[in-house]
């Protein structure tokens, strides 16, 4: 167990449940208050932090790679265009397409994600019901 799970996985682990719960917060509070701007800012360095020290994880099922890529790399990629996505946005003043924008990242780079990693092949399922 402990082999696969490397300081990429375990960084990668430890922020995005960080970012997850963070983003409860900020979408249970008040929009447009400087403390959700300040926690706004912070969860988009998390979600960043998330997206791209994913490309640090590589795949151990060749049959499933792509240059040490997996399919689930392509959440990041889309993760980090909608991040993007609703920076451009907010800086336009087009709050109702940011929080969109927003809300896609959140559910497709955290909550679907963490769904994909609990099947029976997957990291956190081993980690947490055990190894095969």
């Amino acid at each position: 167990m402990a082999n696969e799970f490397t300081p990429a996985i375990i960084v990668h682990f430890m922020i995005a449940t960080l970012a997850l719960a963070m983003g409860i917060l900020i979408f249970a509070n008040h929009k447009g208050t400087p403390g959700h701007k300040l926690m706004g800012k912070l969860w988009v360095a998390m979600i960043m932090a998330v997206a791209l020290s994913s490309f640090f994880i590589h795949t151990l099922n060749r049959s499933e790679q792509f240059w040490g890529l997996s399919w689930m790399h392509l959440f990041s990629v889309y993760t980090l265009s909608q991040i993007g996505l609703a920076i451009w946005h907010i800086r336009h003043g087009r709050g109702r397409q940011h929080g969109r924008a927003m809300k896609r990242a959140y559910i497709t780079g955290l909550a679907i994600s963490i769904f994909f990693t609990f099947l029976p092949s997957g990291l956190l399922h081993k980690l947490v019901f055990g190894f095969d």
